[in-house]
Parts: C-alpha cells; sequence; structure tokens
C-alpha cells in the first residue's frame, strides 16, 4: 500500500460519500437520482436528462475524459437524434409521460444501435490486437511447455493446453446437448462451433472494457442481445 495508508483513506472517504448519497436518494428519497425532462418539437420530440449518480461520476474520473465523452456522445446520438427521428418518422408509443415514450423507443429499437456499434468496436478492438493476442499465445504456448518452477505462484498461470482442452469438452458436450435437443448433426455441430467462436469473441471484449471502464460496467445485456442475434441468423441460415 501507499505509505502512511493514503489511497486507503481516500477509498474509505469515497465509499462514506457515496453511502451517505444513496442513502439519502433511494432511503429518504430527499432528491431524484435522475434530472430530465422531454417536449414536443415540430412533430417530435426533444429529451434532456442526467442520471445524478456518484457511482457514474466515478466512473468518468477512472476512464477520462477521452473515454467518458465517447460515452456522452453515445448518448446524444441516441437520445438527442435517433429516438427523435423515429419517432417522427414511425411515430411515437402510447405512454402516460414524453419521458416514457422516450425510453419505450429506446428499448424496443434503438438500442440494437448500440449493440451493432459495441460489436463493431469490439471486432475492431480484436483486429487491431491480433499481433498482441498471437504473440501472447504463442508465449503461453512455451511457457505450458517450458514449465513455471521459477516463476512465484502468484505469477503462474493457469496451462494453456490444459485450458484449451477443457474448453474442448465443453464444447463438445455442449454440441451433444445441443444434438439431443434439435435432433440435427448439422445444426448441432454449428451451434457448438458459433458458442465457442463467440464465447471467445465477448470474453475478450468483456475484459477489454473491464479493463477501460470496470467490470460494474461491462455491457451485460448489449452482449446477450448480440449473442441472440447472431443466434437467430445462424438457425435462420442452417435450420430446417
Amino acid at each position: 500500500g501507499e505509505e502512511g495508508g493514503e489511497g486507503a483513506l481516500a477509498i474509505l472517504y469515497a465509499l462514506g460519500i457515496g453511502a451517505i448519497y444513496g442513502l439519502m436518494v433511494k432511503g429518504f428519497e430527499v432528491t431524484h437520482h435522475t434530472v430530465e425532462s422531454a417536449v414536443g418539437f415540430l412533430g417530435t420530440r426533444l429529451y434532456a436528462g442526467m442520471d445524478l449518480s456518484i457511482a457514474l461520476l466515478s466512473v468518468g474520473y477512472i476512464v477520462g475524459v477521452r473515454i467518458a465523452s465517447f460515452i456522452f456522445l453515445g448518448g446524444v446520438i441516441g437520445f438527442g437524434l435517433l429516438v427523435p427521428m423515429y419517432g417522427l418518422i414511425h411515430g411515437w408509443p402510447n405512454s402516460e409521460t414524453l419521458v416514457e415514450g422516450f425510453y419505450g423507443i429506446w428499448a424496443e429499437q434503438i438500442r440494437y444501435v448500440g449493440v451493432g456499434a459495441m460489436v463493431v468496436g469490439g471486432v475492431y478492438t480484436l483486429w487491431s490486437m491480433r499481433k498482441t493476442i498471437i504473440t501472447g499465445l504463442s508465449k503461453a504456448l512455451k511457457k505450458s511447455e517450458e514449465g513455471d518452477e521459477e516463476l512465484l505462484r502468484t505469477e503462474i498461470d493457469l496451462p494453456l493446453d490444459k485450458v484449451i482442452m477443457f474448453c474442448g469438452v465443453l464444447v463438445v458436450l455442449t454440441m451433444l446437448y445441443y444434438w439431443k435437443s434439435t435432433g440435427s448433426l448439422v445444426l448441432a455441430l454449428a451451434g457448438a462451433l458459433f458458442l465457442a467462436v463467440v464465447a471467445f469473441f465477448f470474453a475478450a471484449v468483456a475484459g477489454y472494457i473491464a479493463g477501460v471502464v470496470g467490470s460494474s460496467n461491462s455491457p451485460v445485456s448489449g452482449m446477450t442481445i448480440a449473442t441472440l442475434l447472431f443466434t437467430v441468423a445462424l438457425v435462420w441460415v442452417v435450420g430446417d
């Protein structure tokens, strides 16, 4: 730790402030946790709002201005442009308030745009890191062959050959389950191979995002939606 425990003391201060604020907002309801409003304008609606969250403020401090500006830009594009355009063209859903109509269109339509952006960003990230990934895998294989006797116990990774073997067993078991469930060997093989590829892809994306913005902000729902979309496309292509 740092000398004098200054780092730990700062963390305790932050935890205390966050706990007090959360208690005031959710426990005593002294103030709202969001400030938002929507108005009608030229046949459509405009929205402005923000989440008064200490957690999001902390995440913004951690990731820095560059990453935080990307997140903010995504919100501006989604709620400031795409939702009003969709509502103007296709109409607004029936809702008690204008804000609820905004969230309805976002949840049912615009959210998938964010999922697509996340998938494209993930593919680009993997492509830009391809040399690093290949180098890391080759080094891991060499370490697995040479042994890790000279390293500290805390520095020893799981043997890569055993990890690959275990993943292969899981893929085979998944294929057998799909075969029993669908009765189609082709669909079972395609599904098992697809699962292996998607699992590697999203594990890499989730690990990268966790390193950038923290594991608590990893877009699990977005990756789940993307997996479901890819699965539907796979079933449509190879299904009976």
